[in-house]
């Protein structure tokens, strides 16, 4: 479990890290994506669980964080999305 654990923190660090690499707030990284700064801020804080992106909205957000490619995704970073 605690391993799971580790590689969840993982994957929420990497968005957290690629939206400070890319000067962005929360706010402006919501924005971008089209969905709030509350979802964006459950993400970074491990609570997306309870989250279920649209296809839509998930690939907004990777657009906004500019991951172009699957490839650009970090390993296992995939919220819930519905669909």
């Amino acid at each position: 479990m605690e391993e799971n654990q580790n590689s969840e923190l993982e994957n929420i660090s990497a968005m957290k890290k690629r939206r400070e690499e890319l000067g962005l707030s929360q706010r402006e990284l919501a924005i971008k994506a089209g969905i709030t700064t509350q979802t964006i801020s459950n993400i970074e804080n491990g609570r997306y669980k309870k989250i279920k992106l649209e296809p839509h909205q998930f690939k907004k957000l990777c657009k906004a964080l500019e991951w172009q490619t699957i490839d650009d995704v970090p390993d296992n970073w995939l919220p819930p999305v519905m669909g």
